[in-house]
């Protein structure tokens, strides 16, 4: 704290002080890459411009520490918009190393201080979900494996056969993290329709298999 604000604000730190949870109006946000997110505080507008405000990441980097003049910290240059009222935060093209732990702090000309953390969990979407579907007839009796495959931040995977999901037993198991469905035996009953959703906090995207099963 003394690192960004400097020693001569020391003494204001102890004159009315409001923290926690409610001065950044969340706690957790998920968001995807290249959009924008903004830190929105429960301070009333000031009427007169704040002694300091200063945004942290991670307990170390300065993002922005605003008193007589703004600092902007290395990486943020075009990227922030500091609202003066209110110590809000906006934070344009976002990517993945944004994820982290945001601290603000704000000293008033009245000295009171107003403290505040949220994290903020960047993803990139999910996209370009696929099954390796068989192309050959198959023959009930033997073993079946269906891979899938997805590209972005995936999170989540989820097999379903006809809008039921699939769980361990019987004849269904799953390996490498949920990207292999294996079927033993394959019998006709498995005919039907095969989805492959990936998903996490903030996209999905779902492939299909349609399978038929043979006999002998």
């Amino acid at each position: 704290m003394t690192s960004i604000l400097g020693p001569t604000l020391i003494v204001l730190f102890f004159s009315s002080i409001c923290h926690g949870a409610g001065v950044i109006t969340f706690d957790l946000l998920h968001v995807p890459t290249t959009e924008t997110v903004t830190f929105t505080t429960s301070v009333r507008p000031a009427s007169t411009p704040f002694l300091a405000v200063t945004w942290s990441f991670n307990s170390t980097a300065n993002i922005i520490t605003s008193t007589a003049a703004d600092v902007v910290g290395t990486g943020y240059e075009n990227r922030i918009s500091l609202g003066k009222t209110t110590g809000s935060l906006m934070l344009r093209n976002l990517a993945e190393n944004d994820s982290g732990k945001y601290e603000l702090i704000i000293i008033t000309q009245t000295a009171s201080q107003y403290h505040g953390r949220a994290e903020l969990k960047v993803l990139s979407k999910v996209w370009g979900s696929s099954i390796d579907c068989p192309t050959a007839h198959v023959v009930e009796g033997l073993s079946l494996n269906l891979s899938c495959e997805a590209e972005g931040s995936v999170e989540d995977r989820v097999w379903t056969k006809d809008g039921h999901a699939l769980v361990p037993g019987d004849k269904f198991s799953f390996s490498e993290g949920n990207k292999v469905l294996s079927i033993s035996p394959v019998d006709r009953g498995d005919t039907g329709q095969f989805q492959y959703n990936a998903s996490n906090e903030v996209s999905s995207a779902t492939a299909t298999c349609e399978l038929t099963v043979y006999c002998k």
